[in-house]
């Protein structure tokens, strides 16, 4: 079986993510879930892919996972019923649900203790949304895109700790070639 190299499938998401198709019938692919369009969930931990599960690095103070109870160094297990394979996966399920979705979150602390604990989704930060999407974009050679994403967050977040760094990526742009501009 062939390997296929890990910029053809950032590619592939970040196509399925700025042009979201409908299906015939008129309902949305579960690529739409990862638009600019819609607010992304957020759970407020960082993690690492273990054997077990997804351990807990960090958390963020105020996030859903302090809320719910969570500490670093637990290892989750599954969210909704749901095993994600790695943190990549996990991470990209989370940001499909919708901001006040309450899921249900099984934890091993201490190597003993399994916990279930209800963790109401919040929202991704848009400014942070709109770099990763533009970032994304640059990855798959779609500098239109980028540019557009990065001209947006500038426009609607002009004092922004993120405005520096989307300044910075558009001037590196302007070495490559954009339609119209």
């Amino acid at each position: 079986m062939r390997k296929i190299p890990a910029i053809f499938w950032i590619a592939l998401f970040c196509i399925c993510a700025c042009h979201p198709q409908k299906k015939p019938d008129g309902s949305e692919h579960a690529s739409e879930k990862y638009t600019a369009h819609r607010p992304w969930g957020m759970l407020g931990a960082k993690i690492y892919t273990i054997t077990e599960g997804q351990k807990i690095k960090t958390i963020t103070p105020g996030g859903a996972a302090q809320k719910a109870g969570m500490q670093p160094g637990d290892t989750i297990t599954s969210i909704n019923g749901l095993n994600p394979g790695n943190s990549r996966e996990f991470i990209r399920y989370v940001r499909s649900l919708l901001p006040g979705t309450v899921c249900t979150i099984t934890v091993i602390r201490d190597l003993l203790n399994t916990l279930r604990l209800q963790a109401t989704i919040q929202t991704y930060p848009q400014d942070r949304q709109l770099l990763l999407m533009g970032k994304l974009a640059l990855r798959a050679l779609d500098y239109q895109r980028a540019n557009d994403l990065f001209k947006k967050l500038i426009s609607l977040y002009p004092r922004s700790p993120l405005e520096k760094e989307a300044r910075t990526l558009l001037k590196k742009m302007k070495f490559r070639t954009i339609p119209g501009s």
